[in-house]
């Protein structure tokens, strides 16, 4: 990873945050447009407006590469996961490389609860820039640090956080760029710092195509997007391999999802487009 990466905000944060605001139907982000230069954002207003017209939703979907749809589908899944948290008892909550996630501001479960968001230095001002004028449904506080060399213990010390207390963390849309070495350390050090009854929520690469010939054309077209972006993917796992990885972390109950059950979730059909490999592991603490 270059410093050049480190020292900018992060192009694949801001394209999920286009994804989630154009959104997929009623499932999309209202806040999310703010992470998108202003000249970009009647853009994304005309892209919904066209997905309400015959046959607009499939033509936005295949124009935008299915972002738009798997965006919207994780988004709602990982609400879900947060609602689920929150209403089992947990009032703290850690995002793990934030982007510009915007939960804090707009679920309402999370009113009144402690979010600490830890991203990269460039990235996190953007996002605070972007959100300044806006009062969080939580208590937001935002530590900036770049955990490929910061102590996650040290960012958080400053903060409301308590080690005793149960935490949420979510990871989402991070594992993906790490090296198999980085999500390994990074997942038995959250379950170090997790009190019994914390709940781990991340997102991670399911390999593409499921093997041969053009699942590997395919993987390798992606790879090579991100790694024009400067933001190359570093590591994807089947289910078995994830589950065993989180299991050996500390964390307990691994239950993976993915596009389909999100989507049957809430009552829409199964995008089958290449994001839909990214999958959803949720796992204990006891």
């Amino acid at each position: 990873m270059t410093s050049h990466h480190r020292t900018r905000a992060s192009w694949t944060a801001r394209a999920v945050a286009l994804g989630r605001a154009v959104g997929r139907g009623d499932l999309h982000d209202g806040l999310a447009e703010r992470a998108l230069p202003r000249l970009a954002r009647p853009a994304v207003r005309g892209l919904r407006a066209a997905a309400t017209l015959p046959g607009g939703r499939a033509a936005v979907a295949v124009g935008l590469g299915g972002l738009n749809v798997h965006a919207a589908l994780r988004m709602t899944a990982v609400d879900a996961e947060v609602e689920r948290a929150v209403l089992a008892g947990i009032r703290q909550v850690v995002v793990v490389g934030a982007g510009y996630d915007s939960r804090a501001w707009r679920l309402e479960a999370l009113r009144g609860a402690s979010v600490v968001e830890v991203d990269r230095p460039a990235t996190q001002r953007r996002k605070r820039a972007a959100m300044a004028d806006l009062t969080p449904l939580a208590d937001v506080q935002f530590v900036a640090a770049d955990l490929a060399e910061d102590s996650l213990l040290l960012a958080l010390a400053p903060t409301s956080w308590d080690r005793q207390r149960p935490t949420l963390w979510v990871w989402e849309a991070v594992v993906p760029y790490l090296d198999d070495s980085a999500v390994r350390s990074t997942a038995t050090g959250l379950a170090e710092l997790s009190a019994p009854g914390s709940r781990l929520v991340t997102t991670f690469a399911h390999p593409i195509g499921g093997g041969g010939l053009a699942g590997a054309f395919v993987e390798g077209g992606a790879r090579l997007v991100f790694e024009a972006l400067g933001e190359p993917l570093r590591s994807s796992y089947d289910d078995w391999d994830i589950t065993a990885l989180v299991t050996e972390a500390g964390f307990e109950d691994p239950v993976v999802t993915g596009a389909s059950e999100w989507a049957r979730a809430v009552g829409q059909d199964a995008p089958r487009l290449v994001f839909a490999a990214e999958r959803l592991v949720t796992a204990a603490r006891r």
